[in-house]
């Protein structure tokens, strides 16, 4: 059987953008200052424009560099990214930043470029052998698994086909987090929709995202339309839509932007009532919890006891960064307490954008902590008895040595969706 697979791709431009400051007469410091307000807003986009305007000011700052490859490899522009860190690194006699050589590794990795990936983790190793910090723990995980990594590389999936879902869905902001819904319905989100609160006159406009709507006929999307304010929060972003196998119910995620700690977010449900989604509930506060962040929530079906809901959260108590946790909803509505799902699914690292498969018992989700070409890469789970089984790596072409999430398909198993 062909599995014929559609592509929701995140197209990451730097768009112009209106400077606050002008060149002629500001200084190299004031640009540098506004590059670290964009940054700790998590504006990439802006830093990059910021430190690129000092940079014409052609100071030798070691400092200057780090800084733009930082904000490059936030923004997810890894070639460039690279590139900055390899001048830092070059011009950093005194190693005062030794972190920049495990980024040098990792964006190696990013590009597929493994043999230059495990050079410079081992170097970086070399300089701290007894790191046992995240990035020590990172690069020795990377150089043990790196065989393993370059094995499946090479382990193309035949019969599959990749293409991008098109104009009609994608755009020049962030498109993702694709949820199909039976055979002809695509839910996604798009970071395209400004918002400002006019209530505020001190208040600038900010790019929030929204769920959208689209059909799909003959391998066709139509042009995605937003769902009611009832669903999209004017002034959140709203996302990561998730629909129950019997279309009854959809979980999503709601999320504010905080300068500490960036996106926030939170989980919302909402039931299909006469044709149209009712006002969404949030999670009760046994779940929700406005210090840490719950998100992208999966649905799969278990008979007469419910769904039980899979998402990704940070909450204390769990293995790595991101893990993934379940609960369970039941007929009236009410909620079981979160529960870990443990090993093998949870790493040390991320874990996140899960799928359940109700007919055969799969779980899909991301991971950047098991085996990857890179970034992100997808994994398969079959859950038997309660337990689920060693995660097992997609391989190309549904992996690539980028970010690669939000797998999902349709009923017939022959279409789905991804996005990277």
């Amino acid at each position: 059987m062909t599995f014929f697979q559609r592509i929701l791709v995140v197209f990451i431009a730097l768009t112009p953008l209106v400077l606050p400051l002008q060149s002629n007469g500001q200084t190299y410091k004031a640009w540098v200052n506004a590059g670290d307000q964009a940054m700790e807003g998590h504006s990439y986009a802006e830093a990059i424009e910021y430190y690129s305007k000092a940079s014409e000011f052609e100071m030798e700052d070691l400092q200057l560099y780090r800084r733009l490859a930082n904000a490059f490899r936030m923004y997810n522009d890894y070639e460039r990214a690279l590139s900055w860190y390899m001048r830092t690194f070059s011009a950093d006699e005194d190693e005062l930043f030794p972190e920049v050589i495990f980024y040098i590794g990792e964006m190696n990795k990013y590009m597929g470029r493994y043999t230059e990936c495990v050079k410079y983790y081992n170097l970086y190793l070399s300089k701290a052998p007894s790191d046992t910090s995240y990035m020590g723990i990172k690069a020795r995980s990377e150089i043990s698994l790196m065989e393993k990594v370059k094995s499946i590389a090479t382990d193309t999936v035949n019969d599959v086909l990749v293409e991008n879902a098109g104009s009609s869905v994608n755009t020049t902001y962030s498109d993702f987090g694709a949820a199909v819904s039976g055979d002809s319905v695509l839910y996604y989100a798009s970071l395209r929709f400004k918002y400002a609160d006019r209530s505020n006159k001190n208040s600038t406009e900010q790019y929030v995202s929204r769920i959208l709507r689209s059909t799909v006929s003959s391998g066709d999307f139509s042009k995605g339309k937003p769902l009611f304010m009832t669903i999209n929060e004017p002034s959140l972003h709203n996302c990561n839509a998730a629909i129950s196998p019997d279309h009854k119910v959809m979980v999503f995620t709601r999320c504010e932007l905080l300068k500490s700690v960036g996106l926030r977010c939170d989980l919302y449900y909402s039931t299909y009532v006469d044709g149209s989604w009712s006002a969404p509930l949030p999670f009760p506060d046994s779940i929700n919890d406005n210090r840490y962040t719950n998100t992208q929530p999966a649905i799969e079906a278990i008979g007469a006891e419910g769904y039980r809901i899979y998402f990704a959260s940070d909450r204390p108590g769990g293995i790595g960064k991101l893990d993934l946790y379940s609960v369970k909803l039941d007929a009236n509505f009410r909620f079981s307490a979160p529960e870990n799902l443990g090993e093998p699914i949870n790493t040390f690292d991320d874990e996140l954008s899960p799928f359940f498969d109700s007919a055969r018992d799969i779980l899909y989700f991301s991971s950047y902590g098991h085996a990857g070409l890179g970034g992100f890469d997808i994994f398969k789970s079959r859950h038997y008895n309660g337990e689920f089984s060693t995660p097992e790596n997609l391989r190309p072409p549904f992996n690539s040595s980028v970010n690669d999430l939000y797998y999902s398909y349709h009923l017939d198993s022959t279409t789905g969706t991804l996005t990277s």
